[in-house]
């Protein structure tokens, strides 16, 4: 008995420190990113990037951003602090393969949606050279700071959709045959694209990210092999671009496929 008692304490021991030091490890981890934050704040701010003061106090800030593509013009872009792939967002250097091929498919006269805008990147840095942007994202919080950043760039043909789409016929009537929809919107493109026969019918181009590692696609048996299919079905060409991989740390590149990036047109 009284080893068994013994025993029931050490386990209890062995657990707790376990717990413990669990704890440590994410206080740790929460410390660093912290710290790293402060780090990217002060850094863009000296850099002439960051328009908000490095010390105000919240997870949002004003940037200026100014592409790293050639004759595409700077903006003004209000973000998330903690938010992913900010860096390459504020130097300019997000999706570059991406914004080429939206470049290369859009003239002054054409209309631009981005499906899944989220703080509107694109939509603003194409605002200049389009004739409207319409960008689609259910987040009350980023569409509010692309509404901010609006403002401030003084841009007045963008129009925003705060609502999760289910079919993007639904939006013909209002804006019209859009000429380039870019969509991001992390797997929902097996339920939108089949129900927006209408506007796949048409001419438009699509620019399509497609994730590899969504766990709704694994359980229901589906891979982005079914929205290439379909846009071919429907008689588009589709090319891939911008292939990202997993990694295990900065600077590696493993062979497990993590999104890409179709362009299907006509």
């Amino acid at each position: 008995m009284d080893t068994e008692l013994s025993l029931t304490r050490e386990a209890r021991r062995i657990r707790r420190d376990k717990g413990f030091s669990r704890l440590v490890v994410r206080a740790l981890i929460f410390l660093l990113k912290e710290l790293q934050l402060v780090y990217y704040k002060f850094a863009d701010w000296y850099a002439g990037r960051m328009v908000s003061s490095p010390l105000a106090i919240g997870y949002t800030a004003l940037y200026n951003v100014s592409p790293v593509i050639e004759n595409t013009p700077a903006f003004s872009f209000w973000y998330e602090l903690d938010s992913p792939h900010i860096h390459h967002r504020v130097l300019g250097e997000y999706e570059t393969e991406v914004v080429e091929e939206l470049i290369a498919n859009l003239d002054e006269q054409d209309d631009f949606w981005e499906v899944g805008a989220g703080w509107g990147y694109h939509s603003l840095l194409l605002s200049e050279s389009i004739n409207r942007a319409v960008a689609f994202d259910p987040d009350e919080s980023r569409t509010e700071l692309l509404r901010r950043s609006i403002d401030r760039n003084d841009f007045d043909n963008i129009s925003i959709v705060e609502e999760s789409v289910l079919s993007l016929d639904d939006y013909v009537d209002q804006f019209g045959t859009p000429n380039v929809v870019l969509m991001d919107i992390d797997g929902w493109e097996y339920e939108v694209l089949p129900s927006s026969e209408e506007l796949l019918n048409t001419d438009c181009t699509w620019i399509i990210e497609l994730h590899h590692d969504v766990d709704v696609q694994a359980a229901e048996g589906r891979s982005p092999e079914e929205i290439e299919d379909l846009f071919q079905d429907y008689g588009y060409n589709v090319t891939r671009i911008r292939e990202h991989y997993q990694q295990s740390w900065p600077g590696r590149k493993l062979d497990e496929l993590n999104t890409h990036h179709i362009v299907a047109s006509r």
